[in-house]
């Protein structure tokens, strides 16, 4: 094997500004004849050492570079290509793993996420938004052992704990950056995701009282679009026609996570009730002070739905 040859420490230095004033990351790999690995360890490890043993203007600025963590991340922005082309190569065999600073940058992670998932799933590169969340969709259940076999595995273990979810969360950004479209998971939109459904909301999601109310609240008006009209009355009256088999229908629409908190039937209604009050400013649809108001009967926990009666206060 023949042996690389090792850059001096002005062309080193030499790289590292000019990566900084905004030379392309490839272009300066190829102008110092510097490899990535080589550049990482100029600009990351042995930056402090070329401090010490430069003086003037370039001592200045590489002063600077290494103490300002923006600017030092941004020598890694390697650009879509370079990114890509490592993928390309992950994938034929040609490259065992990724260049040493590819993951420094989150510009080169979100085009690596992108890209890869892109590569073997075609609707995720499309630009119409439903083909993109069909293919989303279509995706692995047991999302980590798929993405695992894409080799992003070193991504997921270094950055983001083995979490497939973060993942799609980095993959939902990229494709608004691509787009300019909104998030897959904008509810407001006609066509999204939900968070709580893709490959099982990550642990302690239900603990947040914000997510709990969330998916509560859009997964009853999806399937009534009358509980989410502002009229009080209208609401009470469309809480009544819930269907009885509340909780089968909870499970098929996704929510399975909240109710393994042994959440009841009846603890789901006075959470849509939160709200419903948070959203609109109403009073709640339980609250006995006004004229008419909902009454929970008593009905056993899970997996008996609960009934409502419909009141009118006393005169």
């Amino acid at each position: 094997m023949v042996k690389r040859h090792k850059p001096s420490l002005e062309d080193c230095v030499d790289a590292i500004i000019a990566r900084d004033s905004g030379m392309p990351y490839e272009h300066v790999l190829k102008a110092f004849d510097i490899s990535p690995n080589q550049f990482f360890f100029a600009a990351k490890k042995d930056i402090r050492d070329y401090i010490k043993n430069t003086s003037g203007d370039t001592k200045t600025r590489l002063n600077e570079i290494a103490n300002s963590p923006p600017r030092t991340i941004e020598l890694f922005n390697m650009g879509q290509k370079v990114v890509e082309t490592q993928y390309d190569s992950l994938m034929n065999g040609n490259q065992s793993r990724l260049w040493h600073g590819t993951l420094v940058n989150r510009a080169n992670v979100n085009t690596l996420i992108y890209y890869a998932l892109g590569f073997h799933n075609p609707l995720l590169r499309s630009n119409k938004r439903r083909e993109v969340i069909e293919g989303v969709k279509n995706l692995s259940s047991d999302l980590q052992a798929y993405l695992q076999s894409l080799k992003l595995s070193g991504l997921m273990g270094n950055l983001f704990h083995n979490s497939p979810v973060t993942i799609l969360k980095i993959f939902n950004q990229a494709y608004q950056d691509k787009t300019g479209d909104k998030s897959l998971y904008d509810l407001s939109q006609p066509e999204h995701l939900h968070r709580w459904v893709m490959f099982k909301a990550p642990q302690g999601y239900w603990k947040e009282g914000v997510h709990t109310k969330e998916a509560v609240y859009h997964t009853l008006t999806e399937m009534n679009p009358e509980l989410a009209s502002d009229n009080r009355d209208r609401v009470i009256q469309a809480v009544q026609i819930i269907p009885s088999n509340l909780y089968e229908c909870l499970v098929s629409n996704g929510l399975s996570g909240l109710l393994d908190q042994k959440v009841a039937i009846p603890s789901i209604l006075t959470i849509f009730d939160r709200a419903y009050q948070e959203r609109t400013g109403n009073p709640g649809l339980f609250d006995s002070n006004q004229n008419i108001y909902l009454e929970l009967n008593s009905e056993p926990r899970i997996p008996s739905g609960a009934r409502t009666k419909i009141c009118r206060k006393k005169i």
